[in-house]
């Protein structure tokens, strides 16, 4: 493969990120509705409003990751914190919880509608709009904002309990007696998202601190464009949604792609590079046997992610066929270098879906066409690419493919 070429599908991998993003307007859209969730909660009459509740995303959302789901149909997932401080005495996680719950329940003039209890989370869907918001009810330390401000500003990679936030579980046999919240399942998103930034932003790390503390802010900043960590694991996820499509119970969970990912990335710069190497090099980092099966948090790593990988239900098993797939479909991605767009994008279409395979090839089309108004266009010898290294320059004519 030419550089040229791994150049080529580079950027068209981009293009399948970027047409997986939310739009800016979706964004904010979401933004604003958990805004407004978090004044309701701590707003007059809310009894809440004595400590201080403070909503702020988390998982996907916060990592720059999330992607659109593979039907037109289904919700985009947003995971969000409701924060606590000072919890009053003898609260129990069940208390605690249900606070929150009672007061989201009667939440309607927001628009959102209070629709399941979770393991942990209240699910609030949003008719007007295609996503529903998991919000995870925790309690905080004193101090735990100017905490979080300092870690994010830090160049140490030490994690403290300062900024772990302790969080309630309907499943623990503690749920509805413990009251010292110290003894709660303990979590960090944040230090993770400082983590997982730490490694994606590696050769710039000024930029890395920007956009880790505008990710946490309570209303983040939009970004446009990603690091290609970021890009890498939207990808997979995208190819695990395929593959999985219509099987939620068994498809791998996300914030195992995304350590596993991260744990295995090498600075590349172009994506290619970075999915292949990610992907022949991910399980390495799984440590146990078949059956028990053991990933790290890496600023938890008492806290497995993978606990829910049990012979009853397959899905370690189901895990590494995925990784499996993904490995040869990216070996299909490097065999078709060179072969022509139009087999390029039937490819693409299999890999990450109709819709946003071909926004990405529009994208990409337009993008020559610019270079060749520019006259930076060339077409490498012996070779079915092009793009604006060495070669022969292309005369000026109209971008064709495959037919929308």
């Amino acid at each position: 493969m030419t550089e040229e070429q791994k150049k080529q599908i580079s950027v068209l991998l981009n293009e399948i990120g970027k047409a997986l993003d939310v739009t800016k307007t979706e964004y904010d859209q979401i933004t604003t509705s958990y805004k407004a969730v978090g004044t309701y909660l701590a707003e007059d009459p809310s009894p809440l409003k004595a400590y201080s509740p403070q909503i702020r995303p988390q998982g996907s959302f916060l990592f720059g990751t999330a992607v659109r789901p593979v039907s037109e149909d289904a919700d985009l997932d947003i995971d969000l914190v409701c924060e606590l401080t000072r919890k009053p005495a003898n609260w129990t996680q069940w208390s605690t919880k249900n606070a929150v719950g009672n007061r989201l329940k009667s939440s309607g003039v927001y628009g959102p509608m209070l629709d399941k209890e979770g393991k942990r989370c209240w699910t609030l869907n949003y008719a007007d709009g295609k996503y529903h918001m998991d919000v995870l009810p925790c309690i905080v330390n004193e101090g735990y904002t100017t905490a979080l401000e300092r870690m994010l500003a830090s160049s140490d990679t030490v994690v403290t309990d300062t900024t772990a936030i302790r969080i309630t579980d309907r499943t623990r046999p503690d749920y509805m007696t413990e009251t010292d919240s110290d003894k709660w399942q303990k979590s960090n998103p944040f230090a993770l998202a400082k983590w997982f930034y730490n490694i994606a932003y590696r050769p710039t790390n000024l930029q890395r601190t920007i956009n880790l503390k505008e990710a946490v802010a309570p209303v983040p900043k939009y970004y446009e464009t990603k690091a290609p960590l970021q890009r890498v694991v939207q990808l997979m996820k995208r190819h695990r949604d395929i593959m999985f499509d219509g099987d939620e119970d068994d498809k791998p969970i996300s914030i195992i792609i995304t350590t596993l990912a991260a744990r295995a990335y090498n600075d590349a710069t172009d994506l290619l590079s970075a999915l292949q190497h990610i992907a022949r090099n991910m399980t390495s980092y799984i440590e146990g046997m078949p059956g028990h099966r053991i990933v790290k948090n890496p600023v938890n790593p008492s806290e497995n992610f993978a606990d829910r990988w049990k012979p009853e239900n397959n899905k370690e098993e189901y895990f590494y066929k995925w990784v499996n797939k993904l490995q040869a479909d990216v070996d299909r991605l490097i065999a078709a270098a060179g072969q022509g767009l139009d087999k390029l994008q039937t490819l693409f279409e299999e890999l990450y879906g109709e819709k946003v395979s071909k926004a990405s090839f529009k994208a990409y089309g337009n993008q020559i066409l610019e270079q060749r108004k520019a006259g930076k266009l060339t077409a490498a010898a012996g070779a079915a690419t092009l793009g604006t290294g060495a070669g022969a320059k292309v005369a000026a004519h109209s971008f064709y493919g495959k037919n929308e």
